[in-house]
């Protein structure tokens, strides 16, 4: 159980903390903004940082601005490729009156590209671990009602295997089948464990497998694994 829960705790934890940084460069971009003065400027040159792999590198505009008698240079925190300004070309500057290097091109993507981005890609990973939780809790759920309320049937092995579409730091977990014939219905019914982190095969002494079904949709069932010994790894 403590392993179904690593992928939501770990993609709503990732999620939440790039929300915070979200928060905390809005703020400080606004508290920024709020003290800041506009003026006039020039991007000068274009200054070329290389990626991490020495390629694909992008252009950083240096802009310069006057305030009072004094030239200002600075070097935008933002780049691309290809470079979005050409050198001559006419800016407007946010700067800090106190500490005037500390000053930015006024654009929506100088000044909210961080917070888009990080906001952004917080928020999605923060609902993946909502719904992969979501999922979780339901199907507890579904689980304590069937044991509650559901009809129990005892349905044949069929086999066991791998749950190839899930995995945690490279390890499959173990599923096992069943199969029941309802008779009355002349239905034929296949069924699935929950995951399990190690091979049950050795402790399938019976051909019998105990299901509970929801009478009015057998599709909703939970097979009982309670015959299994714990995993003493969770």
């Amino acid at each position: 159980m403590k392993k179904n829960w690593l992928f939501p705790s770990i993609f709503g934890g990732i999620g939440i903390i790039m929300l915070v940084i979200t928060v905390l460069l809005w703020v400080n971009e606004y508290n920024f903004k709020t003290h800041a003065e506009i003026t006039a400027g020039t991007v000068v040159s274009l200054t070329y940082s290389s990626g991490s792999d020495g390629k694909d590198g992008t252009y950083h505009p240096v802009v310069e601005y006057k305030y009072h008698d004094q030239t200002v240079s600075f070097i935008s925190s933002l780049g691309s490729s290809p470079p979005d300004y050409n050198e001559g070309d006419k800016v407007e500057v946010y700067f800090n009156p106190n500490k005037l290097h500390d000053a930015q091109i006024k654009s929506f993507a100088s000044q909210w590209f961080g917070v888009t981005i990080i906001g952004s890609l917080g928020f999605v990973f923060t609902l993946i671990g909502l719904g992969i939780g979501l999922s979780i809790y339901k199907k507890s759920r579904n689980k304590e009602y069937l044991l509650a309320n559901g009809q129990k049937i005892e349905t044949v092995f069929q086999s066991v295997g791998l749950n190839g579409s899930y995995s945690v730091n490279g390890r499959n977990p173990y599923l096992i089948y069943s199969q029941w014939y309802d008779t009355i219905a002349n239905k034929v019914y296949n069924f699935e464990s929950d995951n399990i982190w190690f091979n049950p095969q050795p402790f399938i002494k019976s051909g019998k497998i105990s299901v509970y079904i929801n009478p009015s949709n057998p599709k909703k069932y939970y097979m009982d694994i309670s015959f299994l010994p714990q995993d003493g790894n969770e």
